[in-house]
């Protein structure tokens, strides 16, 4: 892929990957689905479906 991290947007239910990601440059956004365990306190937009993209 020839993308800066910047046109990127990385989608994960682990907020360790997302603050990688994050890190680097990448747009991040946390995926909520059913099932997912429990995530501390944090500052991520979330999604529960692609739909809220």
């Amino acid at each position: 892929m020839n993308v800066v991290p910047s046109q990127m947007l990385f989608v994960s239910d682990a907020i360790a990957e997302l603050e990688a990601a994050q890190a680097v440059g990448c747009a991040v956004r946390l995926s909520v689905r059913p099932g997912n365990r429990p995530v501390p306190p944090h500052n991520l937009a979330a999604i529960e479906n692609f739909d809220d993209l």
